[in-house]
């Protein structure tokens, strides 16, 4: 008898209901297996059941799985799985997990799939955070190299916002793991990361994953060709800065990410010459809110290490009142990084004559004073302390060399 005969009579048959599919399931399997039916054909015919309603989509991926392991079927298969998610009758949580046992079996190239789940984002039909964690897992298991990066970085030039905020998402996976970061700075990841934030409709999520890839990449290596990419990003970082509907999380990122890059020499000078009055309006704004003190702490950092040039000294002069007042509030702070950031910014700011006038006789001078006598007192009471005394060592263990 001619299997396709077959299949067709199935079908009417499963459609008036009068044959059990997991019977039918078996069947075409032994089928496909013997090499007596097309394993296209009868994939084809899942797809009109799973359309009908008449099939569970859940048990036809784990026919596949077992298919393509058996190489009795190819993947041709996987691209009709995103036709299914996106007609919704397939759940794309379970299409992901088959990806991943493919991927680890070897079956699937992993890029390939990376490609097709940034399709499936943009049509928002998957979610961008279900796909980061298998990002993550395929590169901790090396399953997954650094042949992505280039399909990525174009997709940063694109004219979605969604394209690009899960391509910079994504990157910024990879730039967490140590192993990638040297090639990722050799691939100019940096420069397209700078440009990326000078886009006029630069988005929070943009704006949080360029400050990761930024500050994890800033670390790896050092040179005159690191140093000019990673200026090129603090332009990008101090526009940003100046957008008004930036949430606390984003700006504390931000505000990390450019107190990082400040305390590297070259980018200190760049930074000092680029910052403008509305950047040093914005950070000392920052610096005196109370709701969020890590975001004060990180903008006032970004203060303190400013380059006291006549230019700094003439767009800081305006604010040394407002500086003094949250300078105040640090050196009350029991936090004893507050404090020292106070006496760190004071110490910066006092090379201008005008702001040490400001500072002669007033409370924070007092505070300073009140700081001081707190140390000293420390130091006397430590001094109190006789030296502990070596610990003892069991004589059957090894003393340590010294």
């Amino acid at each position: 008898m001619d299997p396709d005969c077959v299949l067709l009579l199935f079908v009417d048959l499963i459609q008036e209901q009068l044959m059990d599919l997991d019977c039918v399931l078996l069947l075409f399997v032994d089928l496909i297996q013997e090499q007596l039916m097309d394993p296209d054909c009868v994939l084809l015919l899942f797809v009109d059941l799973i359309q009908e309603q008449l099939m569970d989509p859940d048990c036809v991926l784990l026919l596949f799985v077992d298919l393509i392991q058996e190489q009795l079927m190819d993947l041709d298969c996987v691209l009709l799985c995103v036709d299914l998610i996106q007609e919704q009758l397939m759940d794309p949580d379970c299409v992901l997990l088959l990806f991943v046992d493919l991927i680890q079996e070897q079956l699937m190239d992993p890029d390939c799939v990376l490609l097709l789940f940034v399709d499936l984002i943009q049509e928002q039909l998957m979610d961008l955070d279900c796909v980061v964690l298998l990002f993550v897992d395929l590169i901790q298991e090396q399953l997954m190299d650094l042949d992505c990066l280039l399909p990525l970085q174009s997709l940063l030039k694109t004219s979605s916002a969604v394209w690009r905020e899960s391509a910079v998402t994504l990157l910024s996976v990879l730039t967490s793991h140590t192993p990638n970061k040297a090639v990722l700075v050799s691939e100019g990841l940096l420069e397209e990361v700078g440009q990326l934030l000078l886009h006029p409709t630069c988005s929070s999520v943009i704006i949080t994953h360029s400050c990761r890839i930024i500050t994890d990449l800033s670390s790896c290596s050092e040179g005159q060709q690191q140093a000019e990419m990673e200026a090129r990003c603090l332009s990008g970082l101090l526009g940003a800065l100046l957008s008004p509907s930036l949430t606390d999380d984003t700006l504390m990122h931000l505000t990390s990410c450019l107190q990082n890059l400040m305390t590297q020499h070259p980018l200190k000078s760049e930074l000092s010459v680029m910052i403008t009055s509305e950047h040093v309006s914005r950070l000392v704004k920052l610096s005196g809110q109370t709701q969020n003190p890590q975001l004060s702490y990180n903008s006032a950092a970004v203060i303190s290490r400013l380059e006291m040039t006549g230019e700094t000294v003439q767009l800081l002069k305006p604010h040394y009142v407002t500086m003094l007042e949250y300078l105040s509030v640090f050196l009350k702070n029991k936090d004893l990084k507050f404090q020292q950031l106070g006496i760190v910014t004071i110490s910066n700011l006092k090379k201008d004559g005008d702001f040490s006038s400001l500072l002669s006789g007033g409370e924070v001078e007092d505070q300073l004073r009140t700081v001081h006598d707190q140390t000293e007192e420390t130091r006397r009471l430590l001094q109190t302390i006789q030296p502990l005394s070596p610990s003892p060592v069991h004589p059957l263990l090894p003393r340590h060399k010294h």
